[in-house]
Formats: structure tokens, C-alpha cells, sequence
């Protein structure tokens, strides 16, 4: 740990631009103390890793930290990878206190920090990425507070790992079908059937999960076999980004996940739908069934992979909410499974196909909120059934269905999966694979974000972001009233160290 002390003082100027409100310690000087962002001192969320004794770093979608502090402010320091600053499709993040929303904001620098303000007293605080891990990663580097302690959160009852693609991600659900193109600014996962499912059932969760990712095949690129967006080479890994700036000859995919970090009792598994796009827009192939049974050859393989590295777990493969046409294919996989191995420790469970009509649909025909939130509710239900984990109703998502459209036709399950592997699917994330960095992004960002992306208070505190060090492009996330000023407040704030200790 080290201590510090901060002259906290602000300029008149500086708080008539901001609007911004500070509690009591602003009048004094205030003494803080700084903690590395590990295991001792935080409840690590998802996949992430800390490294070299000096960052926690990670990029799955909702992975961050949480903890316990006794005082009165907290904040953390953050460094982004150059394709999480981008303008188009920036790393998005929400902060809580004490459960409560405090700000839900987009990396817009390559170096800031974020800080709680409240009532001194016992407070919980959490932060999680919800865009996902392909277009940006973020690193914790310092948890700075006035408490002489800090310490993570207690265990859930049970712990889940999903593994899946876009749907998985939370891919375009604040944006709107046929109007929105995907950006992360409309991406979020914990408006996702697994997150919402985990909450049910009062589990912690790990996602791995990947735009475009598929079995076999990812989304494919012209017609051909995408092999960079398959799943079983990145299960071992840290994760996978296209772009990191950090260090390049350091990507997320050459670090190896220690499994004994976070060990599921159940293991989900939501692939297929890519593997069904290629099946739909194969040109590299004379005899399309060889695609069908190169896909079940390569489940057992994955399940095979799940399974060394799990060796406890149970295992649910999951599949069609966007299309079911391969269900069968991967109730096969699962059987032939059982059949090499003798392990019985696994189950399917197929979801009903989205009903555009009666739930409306996101970007890029990807389920709604509608959807993912009835999806949760029907996978915590199946969870509960398999293996008589509890389930929580009173986290159950509201769901406040739409009206049918009466001028809409029905459609059945086949002609909306043939509708998803022709066209859609997670097509906007072949140009992912293909182009990196910051093209990835080049698609305009979704209107309906903007909204949501503005930091959101509670009466008793103040979430606050600050820039340390600016980005290229002039892209700041939004913060409310003041939020273009609010970094020149908090550099008015700025610590000054008067003495060093070592770290805690």
C-alpha cells in the first residue's frame, strides 16, 4: 500500500463550469491510500489476469472487479489499448456503488481515472466492460482510496462460464434493427441472456465469447471458412482482440488462462449460428454436408477441450435463439461425445427461435432485450431443472412484451434461421477479422446510445471520469451536465504526493 495525501481544492471557475458538487473532504486536505488491482484486494470478474505484479488486464465481455471499502471516496486508473479508444466503437463500462448505477460511460483516452464520491461508511464498489473482447481491452493499474483497507466481495452460490458468440456478447441490442449499424457504443452484455440468467440463479459468471466466433466456422469471409473465429484455439486463452497497441508482440490470445482462477460447476456452451452462415454461404466446398459433419467432428473436439480443462464441470451446449437449423447437429455432437468418452455430464437445451413479431429484433437481426431477458428467464428455469440450483425470482428481468404486429405473417423456426445464416448473422464482424484495428469500427455508431452512455448519479455520490492522458481522436464519453469540463475539475483535485509506502 502506499499513502498519499491530496490537496483537495478547486478553482471557482473550475466548479461554476462543471456543476459538479463535491462532499465535505473537497475543504481539506485528505489523506489516501493506493491498492494493486489482485485477488488479495479485489473479487476479480470474468477472465482477467495481473500481470508483472503491476495491471489487471482483461476484455471479456462484463469482466472487471469488485470490492469493499470503509470510507468516503474510491477510484481506479485505467489504461486502454488503442482499438478500446476508437472513435467508432470504443470499450464501454458501467460503474456501481453499492448496486446502484453510477455512471455508464466509453473510453475516450488512453489513460484515465474514475472516482466515487459518497458518505463515508461501508460501500461496495464494481466495475464491468460490457462491450466485448475483440475490439478493445482495458487494464486496472492502481485502486486509490481513503480507506485504510480494501477487500473483494464474497463468492456467489453457484459459478457458470458461457461460452458463445455475438448473442453471448450482447451485439447491437441497444440499436435498432434496419436503422443502427453495430458499434460497441449499441453493444451489451449485461443485457444478455447469460448475465441475466446468472443473476436468477445467484452465480457468478466468466463469458468467452466472441462476435463472428463459431465451431467449424466463423462468420465466413466471401464465402470461405473463416478459421481465425473458431473457438476451441482461444478456450485456453486469455482472450482474443484484434488490435492492442500495449505491447505488440503481446496479444491477449498468447496469455494462458489458469483455470484454477475461476473453476465453473457448469459450463455453457451457445455455439453455431456462424457455423450455420457458412453452411447457407459456402463457395469453398462442392459437397455441403461435409460442412455438417465437419462441425459435429469439431464440437466433440471442443467439448473435448472444455472438458480437460474442466474436469468437474457439467456441460450445457445451448443453440437457437437466432436460427435453429443445426440443432440437431449439435444434439449429435453432444451424443458422440458421450459415446467416445463415457462422460455423461452433459445436456442440451435448444431455445426457441426470436419472434421478431412479438419482441421486435436489434442490430443485425440480433435478439433485443426482450428477448435475451425471456431467454434467461427459460435458461435459469432449465439450469434449475438439470441440476436443482435455486433460482431467485425476484431477479427475474421485467418482460413487457410488445404488441404483435396483425400485418406481420408468422414465421417457423427453419425460415428464420435460413433468414439469419443467409444475410445476417454476425456479418458485421467478418470486416473484423479482416481488416483489424480501428476498421473494424468503420461503420457509423448507433443513435440510440447516446443516451445511455451519459454517467448517471445517485443523490448521495458523485461518479466522476478524468482524463490523464488524451487520445487522438477528440471522442470523450459523455457525463452528464459538465461532463466536457468535468476532467478540468478533477485535475484541479489532483493528488500531490507528500509520502510513499509500499503498495498493499
Amino acid at each position: 500500500m502506499k499513502s498519499h495525501k491530496i490537496i483537495a481544492g478547486l478553482s471557482a471557475a473550475a466548479l461554476a463550469a462543471s456543476c459538479l458538487t463535491f462532499t465535505a473532504f473537497a475543504e481539506e486536505t485528505a489523506e489516501y491510500n493506493s491498492f494493486e488491482p489482485n485477488a488479495e484486494n479485489v473479487k476479480i470478474l470474468g477472465r482477467a489476469k495481473y500481470i508483472n505484479d503491476d495491471y489487471l488486464w482483461f476484455g471479456q465481455t462484463c469482466a472487471g472487479i469488485e470490492f469493499k471499502f470503509n470510507g468516503s471516496y474510491a477510484m481506479i486508473h485505467i489504461s486502454s489499448d488503442g482499438n478500446g479508444m476508437s472513435d467508432s466503437s470504443p470499450t464501454r463500462y458501467r460503474i456501481f456503488l453499492d448496486g446502484e448505477l453510477q455512471s455508464y460511460d466509453l473510453v475516450g483516452n488512453k489513460t484515465f481515472t474514475h472516482g466515487i464520491y459518497t458518505d463515508d461508511g461501508e460501500h461496495t464498489f464494481r466495475l464491468e466492460k460490457v462491450s466485448e473482447n475483440e475490439n478493445g481491452t482495458m487494464r486496472i493499474t492502481e485502486i486509490t482510496t481513503d480507506a485504510e483497507s480494501i477487500a473483494p466481495t464474497a463468492d456467489q452460490s453457484h459459478k457458470i462460464e458461457f461460452v458463445g458468440d455475438s448473442i453471448t456478447c450482447g451485439y447491437g441490442v441497444d440499436g435498432e434493427y434496419g436503422k443502427d449499424t453495430f458499434s460497441t457504443k449499441n453493444e451489451d452484455g449485461s443485457k444478455t441472456y447469460a448475465y441475466k440468467a446468472a443473476s436468477i440463479l445467484n452465480s457468478d459468471y466468466s463469458f468467452l465469447s466472441f462476435s463472428g466466433c463459431g465451431v467449424y466456422s466463423g462468420y465466413p469471409d466471401g464465402g470461405k471458412r473463416n478459421t481465425t473465429l473458431t473457438m476451441e484455439q482461444y478456450y485456453d486463452k486469455l482472450g482474443m482482440s484484434w488490435y492492442s497497441d500495449y505491447q505488440w508482440d503481446h496479444q491477449m490470445k498468447d496469455e494462458e488462462w489458469d483455470f484454477e482462477q475461476y473453476t465453473p460447476e457448469l459450463v455453457v456452451v451457445n455455439l453455431g449460428t456462424n457455423d450455420n452462415s457458412y453452411y447457407s454461404l459456402a463457395k469453398d466446398v462442392e459437397n455441403k454436408d461435409e460442412i455438417k459433419d465437419n462441425f459435429v467432428e469439431s464440437y466433440v473436439s471442443l467439448l473435448k477441450k472444455i472438458r480437460s480443462c474442466n474436469p468437474d464441470a457439467e456441460i450445457l451446449c445451448t443453440y437457437g435463439i437466432m436460427g435453429d437449423n443445426f440443432k440437431d447437429l449439435v444434439q449429435k455432437a453432444a451424443d458422440n461425445y458421450t459415446t467416445e468418452t463415457g462422460d455423461d455430464k452433459i445436456n442440451v437445451f435448444i431455445f426457441p427461435v426470436q419472434d421478431e413479431a412479438a419482441d421486435g429484433v436489434a442490430v443485425d437481426w440480433h435478439p433485443s432485450d426482450l428477448t435475451h431477458s425471456k431467454d434467461a428467464i427459460l435458461l435459469a428455469q432449465k439450469i434449475n431443472e438439470l441440476y436443482g440450483w435455486e433460482l431467485d425470482e425476484s431477479k427475474y428481468p421485467d418482460i413487457d412484451p410488445k404488441e404483435p404486429d396483425d400485418s406481420s405473417s408468422d414465421t417457423d423456426s427453419e425460415s428464420s434461421s435460413d433468414t439469419d445464416s443467409s444475410s445476417v448473422a454476425d456479418s458485421s464482424s467478418v470486416a473484423d477479422s479482416s481488416s483489424q484495428a480501428d476498421s473494424s469500427s468503420s461503420s457509423s455508431s448507433s443513435s440510440t446510445a447516446s443516451s445511455s452512455t451519459a454517467s448517471t448519479t445517485s443523490t448521495t455520490s458523485k461518479s466522476v471520469a478524468t482524463t490523464t492522458t488524451a487520445s487522438t481522436a477528440d471522442n470523450s464519453p459523455a457525463t452528464g451536465a459538465g461532463g466536457a469540463v468535468a476532467a478540468v475539475s478533477l485535475i484541479a483535485l489532483a493528488a500531490v504526493v507528500v509520502s510513499k509506502k509500499s503498495r498493499k
